[in-house]
């Protein structure tokens, strides 16, 4: 038996002696990993890995290897070449010599199509290993290079304090997308390594991802748009930021879509950190905008044709784009995504503003929109879709629009209202922040009222910046009184709260104040209660907002928002004590 063995560890030993040592490494390096092997099939069947790089799967891909593999996916989602791409996109080619150290035409490629930036004034550094948060940012700007609109997001890993700031916003997308998801422990190792078969996979998912965009021509897309009036009416509210130099604003526009009586009529309200730029109505039989402008002004046009910010992609609207009144450019593309088809519209306008459109194919309603300017830019998108609603007709009348008290919905309200005074005793506070935005300085705020229906009076301390001060409100007299740091004073005739619970006398002490421009008042749901909202606006463009409960008149909430010195007050109710 000894025999035996001994023959056969010999003969092992031989086999193993004429085996090349490195055949064999080569051979397991050659395998991947049984979890990697559906999608890396899949992306070699749709031909996203070319063959030289079908091999040495395990190992880390470096930079240049990733252009190689970048390029490939752009070429086989368009189905032509990478330099009839960069030619449609109206881009050339780096040159030989644009990186000293690289100059495969891949990495040039990529280079001129935004996804690398190299790594010095004119190296690539080809040969360096990608992490896997190197890697989150090459996945990002290849999907942004294949037309995709994508929004960056910070992720939530367990270990988002390792990932480097300027990576960040693409893991957070490419989790969103599962593009490049995690690893155990809901971590996501940003400095580890990117395998080979992990940049095969996650690539094939991106692909996947991403469907077909095409350029279309205007004569093609003009036939496949029409002028047929939505079939119901809607509300559509659009969200986004406006810049103008340094300064950021919060953007909203409200859309009323109504076709009644035949009659296409479509009113668009703009705000700015909810306050109301704007109201331009446009009349579909007539083709006429009328302006309304809201914002320190009193000023009102009508205007030719549709001038509304947003507005549809109607066969109409387009051919307006094309006429060169408004822009010098128009170009557009059909992207296909979840088997839905939209449309991408370029324009270049005459003072080199860019504006980007993205629209719904099947609705023609906007889905996104950006707009880059010299000075100003301006982004925006859907945020929601409310379809059969009923909207009055005075809220597209030019004589209820121009009217200073033009709103129409809630007005009811004012009627209930009477000059009694509160039928409870109350104790109040209020909480929030003081603010004074060109100085960063920001303080604790408080607001603790009381009041008594036998003394006919309503006493208001104010804390701020730990300087308390007393309003005292006599409602007989109607008189206010101050105390600060000495004696009180008499501060004349009238309420001169900051605010008050909501009477009819309180209502017109707001809204008939001589420093009042405009006023707007609706219903809101806030914390799933039913509130008061009135909002006045100044003649220096202050803005101040009022919220009040709906029962008992009392107040919840106050914003105001000085638009000179651009200081805010923000309260919110915290205690509130009702007595019989």
């Amino acid at each position: 038996m000894k025999k035996v063995i001994s023959l056969l560890l010999a003969l092992l030993i031989v086999f193993i002696s004429a085996t090349n040592i490195s055949d064999v490494m080569a051979v397991s390096r050659d395998y991947m990993a049984p979890w990697a092997e559906e999608e890396v099939g899949k992306a070699i069947e749709n031909n996203l890995i070319p063959t030289d790089m079908q091999m040495d799967y395990l190992s880390t891909i470096n930079r240049e290897e990733f252009c190689i593999l970048a390029i490939r996916m752009i070429e086989a989602r368009a189905g032509k070449s990478i330099q009839k791409v960069l030619n449609d996109a109206g881009k050339k080619i780096a040159p030989y010599g644009y990186f000293s150290d690289c100059d495969t035409m891949e990495v040039r490629a990529a280079s001129a199509l935004g996804i690398t930036n190299g790594t010095g004034a004119k190296t690539f550094s080809p040969k360096m290993k990608l992490t896997r948060e190197q890697a989150a940012k090459f996945l990002t700007t290849t999907a942004i290079a294949c037309g995709e609109d994508v929004e960056l997001t910070d992720p939530d890993y367990a270990d988002n304090s390792e990932i480097a700031d300027w990576a960040k916003p693409y893991t957070g997308y490419l989790r969103k997308m599962g593009v490049l998801q995690g690893v155990d422990g809901n971590r996501f190792n940003p400095k580890g390594s990117y395998q080979r078969q992990q940049a095969f996979m996650t690539v094939y998912r991106l692909w996947d991802t991403l469907e077909s965009i095409e350029p279309i021509s205007n004569d093609d897309l003009s036939k496949m748009l029409n002028n047929a009036p939505y079939p119901v009416d809607y509300k559509a509210v659009f969200k986004g930021e406006r810049k103008s130099g340094d300064e950021t604003y919060q953007l909203r526009y409200e859309m009323f879509y109504s076709n009644k009586y035949g009659n296409e009529r479509i009113r668009v309200d703009s705000f700015l950190d909810d306050r109301r730029e704007y109201i331009m109505v446009y009349n579909g039989t007539a083709d006429m905008t009328f302006l309304r402008m809201l914002m320190n002004t009193n000023y009102a046009q009508d205007l030719e044709g549709n001038w509304l910010t947003p507005r549809h992609l109607s066969e109409l609207n387009f051919s307006d784009d094309l006429s060169g009144e408004k822009y010098t450019s128009v170009s557009a593309k059909i992207q296909t995504k979840n088997e839905e088809k939209f449309v991408k519209v370029h324009r270049v306008d005459a003072y080199g503003a860019v504006h980007d459109g993205t629209y719904s194919l099947k609705h023609k309603l906007p889905i996104k929109y950006v707009m880059t300017g010299e000075e100003t830019n301006e982004t925006w998108k859907l945020d929601s879709f409310t379809a059969n609603v009923k909207i009055v007709d005075s809220a597209f009348d030019k004589e209820a629009i121009s009217n200073d008290n033009f709103d129409t919905e809630n007005l009811d309200l004012v009627s209930t209202l009477n000059y009694a005074p509160y039928e409870y005793d109350f104790d109040l506070k209020m909480e929030g922040v003081y603010k004074e935005k060109e100085t960063n300085y920001e303080s604790p705020i408080s607001y603790f009222y009381k009041y008594r229906r036998n003394e006919s009076q309503l006493t208001s301390l104010v804390e701020k910046m730990s300087e308390p001060a007393t309003y005292l409100y006599m409602h007989t007299a109607d008189l206010t009184k101050f105390m600060g740091a000495g004696d009180w004073e008499d501060l004349g005739e009238g309420n001169k709260l900051e605010f008050n619970y909501l009477n009819k006398q309180e209502y017109e002490r707001l809204v008939n104040d001589e420093e009042t421009m405009r006023h707007y008042l609706k219903f809101e749901m806030l914390e799933g209660e039913k509130k008061i909202h009135i909002t006045i606006i100044k003649n220096n463009g202050d803005v101040k907002d009022y919220y009040y409960d709906f029962d008992t008149k009392i107040p919840y909430k106050y914003v105001s928002k000085t638009f000179g010195d651009k200081k805010v007050i923000d309260v919110t109710r915290v205690k509130l004590i009702v007595a019989e």
